[in-house]
């Protein structure tokens, strides 16, 4: 179980501090101080290496998510792309929940247009995605990417999750900042959001899907080699 009740639930190995501490230092990525609630035991805190560990995958997602901005395939739309980057940011929010995508979404995407695309920054597409890192991180716990394992029922949720977080994001916030920030006319704008939800939620569906499924199973199998 994920929460202890005190003396309830087995013990750490060396009688200092209950099972959620033991839980925390085993699976850094999947249990942070946020995923324990108060009780007569006190607050389980989160120290200081695992939280680094955190931190340094959100670095890492969100350069290799900037980096994949280059790989892009053109679309009937203009200034439209099938980005397989949009799988990088599924798998990354799914392990890493809300905060870490929504890192991994604006930033990875500030620093894409400002390495790839001659410096031109689209502050709405980029809170977009950010938008989108929020919806799949989310459900963090849900997928159990790195517990139990990402199986058909998680699969079935993140395919549910990822379409209803992409077609708000690409449906109404996009575009709506476009119009707003940026004085675009409405059609235009309306047309690409359209066109991006269908690209987007093609490409996390399918690679996001297989990123996750593969990254859970890697993970489970180098936990089980550690013992």
């Amino acid at each position: 179980e994920k929460y202890c009740r005190g003396r309830q639930k087995k013990r750490c190995r060396d009688n200092r501090s209950c099972y959620r501490r033991l839980l925390v230092e085993r699976n850094p990525l999947r249990y942070t101080v946020t995923d324990f609630k108060a009780d007569r035991n006190g607050l389980e805190k989160m120290n200081t290496k695992n939280l680094v560990k955190r931190m340094a995958g959100a670095v890492v997602g969100t350069l290799l998510f900037a980096v994949v901005t280059q790989i892009e395939i053109s679309s009937p739309v203009a200034n439209t792309y099938l980005q397989p980057r949009m799988g990088i940011l599924a798998v990354v929010s799914a392990v890493g929940g809300p905060l870490i995508g929504a890192i991994c979404g604006f930033v990875g995407h500030l620093l894409g247009d400002y390495w790839f695309q001659q410096r031109e920054v689209w502050l709405s597409w980029a809170l977009a995605e950010a938008l989108v890192g929020v919806g799949i991180g989310f459900f963090r716990q849900k997928f159990d990417v790195l517990g139990k394992g990402f199986h058909t029922r998680q699969g079935l949720l993140f395919e549910a999750v990822q379409v209803g977080a992409n077609a708000l994001a690409w449906l109404a916030v996009a575009p709506l900042l476009d119009v707003v920030l940026y004085g675009q006319m409405a059609e235009k704008v309306f047309l690409q959001g359209a066109e991006a939800f269908l690209l987007n939620a093609v490409i996390t569906g399918v690679l996001g899907l297989l990123l996750l499924a593969a990254f859970s199973q890697c993970y489970l199998r180098l936990r089980r080699f550690r013992g």
